[in-house]
């Protein structure tokens, strides 16, 4: 599913929109959602210059904390352009449930505000925690990754799991981006042996805090049923406005050709 503009090489930056249309017609596994991008982030600063114990080209970086829903800062479901979910500080609620969600409540807490502690990499294998890298490790420089935002909250958590859009008719999702300032840190500015914080060279190019997405799609299950029985009972349910349930004794998977992102439901 590509974002309504239908254009893959689209990229959001910071306090960007993405809008999305579920496949019509089908009947969707809300559960099996996932939005996919490649993320990147501009660093604090790269030297041009060498300055005091810092090399001419090191860079301090900036990292997306904590999970990747923590981009997501505002999210709304429309049905046939009636809105059905607003949820305001998404990002700060979907984090909320994460750190309740863990079994051991006790055990699992952690500030929200907790940078994600995964470690990053040089080029070369070397660990770099939150320090500075060079400017030759490119992707740990911009924290330039594939993402993935599943787990949705409220209406697309997967209930209910399935949905028939041929019923329901339209459902748009918009998903607001979270500010750069609320959803990246800095990296530890590196320091000499003497302890103060190293000079940032007089030639350094400086960048404000931003981050970017872009080859946005979202995937979705699609399940058919070539049974004209299922939809006839739907379509009596619904005339008789009584309560239904239907009851498969057999079912069967099968999995696709690989397809591109321009291959529709």
């Amino acid at each position: 599913v590509l974002p309504n503009n239908n254009t893959t090489g689209v990229t959001v930056t910071s306090n960007g929109q993405i809008t999305f249309t579920l496949p019509p017609n089908s009947l969707l596994d809300l559960s099996s959602l996932s939005l996919h991008a490649n993320f990147e982030t501009t660093p604090v600063y790269i030297n041009a210059a060498a300055g005091a114990a810092v090399a001419a080209t090191e860079v301090r970086p900036r990292y997306l904390t904590r999970n990747t829903n923590s981009l997501i800062e505002r999210m709304t479901i429309s049905i046939q352009g009636q809105t059905i979910a607003d949820i305001n500080d998404y990002n700060l609620i979907h984090d909320i449930f994460s750190n309740y969600q863990k079994g051991i409540e006790s055990t699992y807490k952690t500030m929200l505000s907790n940078p994600d502690c995964i470690q990053h990499f040089t080029a070369a294998g070397t660990p770099i925690g939150t320090c500075s890298c060079t400017f030759g490790d490119g992707d740990v420089c911009y924290d330039r990754k594939p993402i993935a935002i599943s787990d949705f909250i409220s209406f697309l958590s997967g209930s209910p799991a399935y949905i028939d859009t041929a019923i329901t008719g339209m459902i748009t999702i918009d998903l607001y981006l979270a500010p750069a300032s609320h959803v990246l840190y800095e990296a530890r500015q590196i320091q000499p042996a003497g302890g103060a914080n190293a000079a940032i060279a007089a030639g350094a190019t400086q960048f404000n805090a931003s981050y970017s997405l872009n080859n946005i799609y979202m995937t979705i299950s699609k399940c058919t049923i070539d049974d004209g029985v299922y939809f006839e009972s739907v379509a009596n349910a619904l005339r008789s406005g009584l309560s239904w349930s239907f009851v498969f004794n057999n079912y069967s998977t099968i999995t696709g050709a690989l397809c591109n992102k321009n291959t529709t439901l």
